[in-house]
């Protein structure tokens, strides 16, 4: 309980999939159920282990080369061809009493034939008979890959090169469980890249091999990497900087962590967004996917949502210390129905204090 109260039990999931600390998980996990709490709780839609596994990977990167570091920096980041699947959400058409919670890494490697994920999960709310998996039953106690990108429908077969590999690669991965609990690591050679399950869904199985959740592998951030003015602006803001796209959660939980550091904003902004103008001060993503032409309307699951989420996220502009300039510096968290790769592309827009367009990146 010492070592749990360090960091909470949410910090030994955030390393769980990554290294060597699987037995503190545990003991947190089984700590936290035995005195009635939800070590789950707090973090169903996978912000927090979204977060944590770009920012405090060195707690749980063990293994040489499991992570890069930067040493002006000195923390690690995931390697490069890293992926994610933020949260998972009960399977469409699935009726039973199992909730799977949790979130996973995928690792890619390789090329062609001999093209590999590495999953690795860490998940609570799994079917507790998998502590042995059952011979003989197809799919029982699975975690695949599948052909599907939609967790609000039919995921279809699992998903491999079906023209490099002559038989399927999913049907011995499976998962083993603690109670409710797994977490668990294998490589899987596809024949893919992992550009080519980017999107795709991931499922977990029953010990009956019957598909109980769905998860959605995302990109874990993306990046804006500079901004320009807007196509049809022609005032005199100039504004610069950056901007990073964290995803979380899955179908209705699905969201982006917007976080931004920009120069040149309007100074007419210092005491934040007027309430009344729409979107004054606002930065959202747009539907349109270029910075040449009419962005569109904001960017947001209409099926799902009928009230647009984007509608009350602002910056609020101050004084540079070095320079005549406005900057913002912020965050915001916003429920949009989309996962990370849905948004992938998509423009980011500043507006001005009278809700103007400003800028586009």
């Amino acid at each position: 309980l010492a070592l749990c109260a360090r960091g909470g039990p949410r910090r030994p999931v955030a390393m769980a999939a990554y290294g060597k600390p699987r037995a503190v998980l545990a003991a947190c996990w089984l700590a936290a159920i035995a005195m009635g709490g939800d070590a789950s709780a707090g973090d169903k839609s996978g912000l927090f282990l979204q977060k944590s596994a770009v920012q405090e990977l060195p707690v749980g990167a063990d293994a040489p080369g499991d992570a890069q570091r930067r040493p002006e920096e000195g923390w690690r980041y995931p390697p490069e061809a890293r992926q994610f699947v933020a949260a998972f959400a009960p399977y469409v058409g699935y009726t039973g009493r199992l909730k799977v919670m949790g979130s996973m890494k995928v690792d890619g490697a390789g090329l062609s034939g001999t093209a590999a994920q590495t999953i690795g999960w860490s998940l609570w709310g799994v079917d507790p008979r998998c502590w042995k998996v059952p011979s003989g039953v197809p799919n029982a106690c699975g975690i695949h890959i599948h052909v599907g990108e939609s967790c609000y429908a039919d995921a279809g077969g699992h998903y491999w090169n079906t023209t490099l590999i002559e038989h399927d690669p999913w049907a011995a991965v499976t998962y083993r469980s603690l109670g409710l609990w797994t977490v668990g690591q294998t490589q899987v050679v596809t024949g893919l890249t992992n550009y080519e399950v980017l999107g795709h869904t991931m499922i977990v199985h029953d010990s009956t091999g019957a598909r109980i959740a769905c998860g959605i592998i995302t990109p874990a951030t993306l990046k804006v990497p500079a901004m320009a003015p807007y196509f049809s602006y022609t005032g005199n803001l100039r504004v610069t900087g950056d901007a990073d796209v964290h995803g979380f959660g899955v179908t209705d939980t699905a969201g982006q962590y917007l976080s931004w550091s920009l120069s040149g904003v309007d100074p007419k902004c210092k005491h934040g967004a007027d309430s009344s103008t729409p979107n004054s001060c606002g930065v959202h993503i747009h539907q349109g996917m270029s910075c040449t032409e009419d962005a569109l309307g904001h960017y947001w699951n209409k099926t799902t949502f009928s009230v647009d989420p984007w509608a009350t996220v602002s910056y609020k502009a101050g004084k540079s210390r070095t320079s005549d300039k406005y900057v913002a510096a912020s965050q915001d968290t916003v429920v949009t129905g989309f996962e990370n790769t849905l948004v992938n592309g998509h423009t980011l827009i500043v507006h001005d204090y009278s809700g103007g367009r400003i800028s586009c990146g």
